[in-house]
């Protein structure tokens, strides 16, 4: 792999799209982020979505939420035109995440 690219993790729900608690049919997409999004695709870059959809419900429960929320999800972003190389569900439900690499969705975007 090109050292010049980056391996990027995109949460979905609220970050590349509008999302009203876990009403996920509602869900909008956010444009101008999946517009950039898109843009690091193109120029080579790995792109991987992740989300905690399902996971509340499920107690946190990956393959609950896997075999409840996959296909739905990755219809949506399809839909959406998100460009991505894999979709991961699973993510933990929480309400503050720590990460040593981690960047708030507000000042990547800068929007």
């Amino acid at each position: 792999m090109d050292p010049n690219k980056m391996t990027y993790v995109f949460d979905i729900d609220n970050t590349l799209c509008y999302t009203n608690g876990s009403e996920y049919e509602n869900s909008t997409p956010r444009k101008k982020r999946i517009e950039k999004v898109n843009a690091l695709y193109d120029e080579g870059h790995i792109i991987l979505l992740q989300t905690a959809r399902g996971m509340g419900r499920s107690n946190n429960s990956q393959e609950l939420a896997i075999e409840t929320f996959y296909d739905f999800t990755k219809q949506q972003v399809i839909n959406w035109g998100i460009k991505h190389h894999a979709l991961f569900l699973g993510k933990a439900a929480g309400d503050i995440y720590v990460d040593d690499k981690g960047c708030k969705d507000q000042d990547f975007f800068a929007d």
